[in-house]
């Protein structure tokens, strides 16, 4: 890891040189290689300024100074994205829950679904499918976390990141990403099945069959723990949102976000 401390002397000379007055000096942790060149990137706070220094010593211009720094910052929203996720949505699924919810629908689909129409019988079967769906995206959610941050980690510890690794990086935050929306959307497309499966079992089911009826009761409550565009609409228009770009190359900065990082770059223009 690159520190202020451990900086080159003749880098830090460099970096001094561009510092203001209330400015304090900073360095991003590893160097950038672009074009087989190791790039130091000071940082400046709280003025969020930034320059590149080429390991050389050379301060480059603007324009060759842009890619380096973007790939820093980006660096960093993927793991502040990363660690996000290992904090709210790491072995967010509750196994024994989602378990719990295929064995009561294959209980009611061995005794229920060879008499109920085809639309019925169809719909058990997506209900039932249902858990272990959630249970692989929630693996590759948690691969990608566990994954992604180790790979960070090495590159820290190796004190520089080629642009080969930053892509390696992106591509753990991005399908951490990916795998949390389409285990969101398959909640959401299997919604109208699982209402379809609950309103036949409580038309077959008497309120007098003391077995069934607790056990369709305890389905009825887990699948209120399950997203349906009724309970989250807002989250369903979000979805709408993010659906137009999840296939794509989700971009770890926005527009405006590189315009604002570029426009504090002290690199000359």
């Amino acid at each position: 890891m690159i520190t202020e401390k451990t900086l080159p002397q003749e880098i830090k000379e460099i970096a001094l040189r561009y510092k203001e007055d209330k400015e304090k000096l900073d360095v991003f942790l590893v160097k950038v290689v672009v074009n087989d060149f190791g790039h130091y990137i000071i940082r400046y706070t709280p003025t969020k300024t930034s320059l590149v220094i080429r390991e050389n010593g050379e301060v480059l211009p603007f324009n060759q100074a842009a890619k380096p720094v973007l790939i820093s910052v980006a660096i960093d929203r993927a793991a502040d994205t990363l660690q996000y996720g290992r904090l709210r949505w790491k072995n967010r699924s509750n196994v024994r829950v989602l378990k719990g919810i295929k064995n009561t629908v294959k209980h009611f689909m061995e005794k229920y679904q060879k008499n109920a129409p085809f639309h019925v019988q169809k719909s058990m079967e997506v209900f039932m499918k249902l858990p272990d769906k959630i249970l692989e995206h929630q693996h590759m959610i948690d691969k990608c976390i566990d994954e992604g941050i180790e790979y960070i980690k090495n590159v820290v510890r190796q004190k520089i990141v080629t642009e080969d690794q930053f892509y390696q990086i992106k591509n753990y935050r991005n399908d951490m990403l990916r795998h949390g929306y389409w285990q969101n959307e398959v909640q959401f497309q299997t919604e109208e099945d699982r209402d379809v499966v609950l309103r036949y079992l409580d038309s077959k089911i008497s309120p007098w069959n003391m077995f069934d009826r607790p056990v369709y009761w305890y389905l009825r409550f887990q699948n209120r723990n399950l997203l349906s565009k009724k309970k989250y609409p807002n989250e369903v228009l979000e979805m709408e949102k993010f659906r137009k770009y999840i296939l794509e190359d989700l971009p770890l900065l926005k527009k405006e976000e590189t315009q604002q990082i570029l426009a504090k770059c002290k690199n000359p223009r």
